[in-house]
């Protein structure tokens, strides 16, 4: 179960961007880690290359990149990292901002 910091962090994502909480989920462990690991057993092995690849359009606008580590998985560059965490604490800090 997520926690209400945690939850606010994946409605912020969903909202800004767009996504579903899957790929919202997705893109706050590719910002979160170094890079995000992929095996060929996995059972949702396409179903990450399908999310990847419309975040990617998403992501395009903020000119956020995610990069594909062939063999491995997938990466977001460090300076594409703080932008979109940039952009989460800031929408998860205008509703408490509006309300004090």
């Amino acid at each position: 179960m997520l926690s209400e910091d945690q939850n606010a962090l994946v409605f912020s994502v969903q909202k800004i961007f767009h996504f579903s909480p899957a790929e919202a989920a997705l893109l706050l462990a590719l910002v979160q880690n170094v890079q995000v690991s992929k095996t060929r057993n996995d059972m949702a092995y396409k179903s990450i290359d399908v999310y990847i690849c419309r975040m990617r359009r998403a992501l395009e606008p903020f000119e956020v990149e995610i990069r594909t580590l062939w063999g491995y998985g997938y990466q977001i560059p460090m300076l594409h990292r703080r932008k979109i965490m940039e952009m989460i604490l800031s929408s998860v800090q205008e509703p408490r901002l509006l309300s004090a």
